[in-house]
Order: C-alpha cells, then structure tokens, then sequence
C-alpha cells in the first residue's frame, strides 16, 4: 500500500512483537488461573471417600490415578 518495503518491513515486525506479546500474556494468564486453582482442587480431592470404584490394581490405589497432575511414586 504504500509502495516502501522499509515501512513494510518495520510494520511486520511491529506485529510480530505484538503476537508474541499477546502469546505470552495469554500463556502467562492461563498458568495463573490453574495456579489459582490447584488449592482447591486438591482440597477438595483429599476430602472424597473412596467409593467402591476403587480398587487396588498392583499394590496400589486406582484413585491415584484419576489426578491430572502427573504421576509420582
């Protein structure tokens, strides 16, 4: 449009930070919404019963693996 490959190129890579800015902020927001989260999930996690669903399959407890955290022995 306006016929400068200059301006072309300074504006691409205007945009191009900005996108990665965007990026990185919206990555940024949704580790802190789960951060914020986690507490509660595994409050309320600890407080269940077992129910009869669960059942012990090689020593251990099936109920461990219903967690999306990964698995740790």
């Amino acid at each position: 449009m306006t016929n400068s490959l200059w301006t072309t190129f300074v504006e691409t890579i205007i945009c191009a930070v900005l996108l990665q800015t965007g990026y990185f902020l919206g990555v940024l927001y949704l580790v802190w919404k789960e951060r914020r989260s986690r507490p509660a999930f595994l409050a309320e996690d600890k407080g269940l019963a077992p129910g009869p669903e669960d059942t012990k399959v090689g020593g251990l407890s099936t109920s461990n693996f219903k967690r999306s955290e990964p698995f740790n022995p």
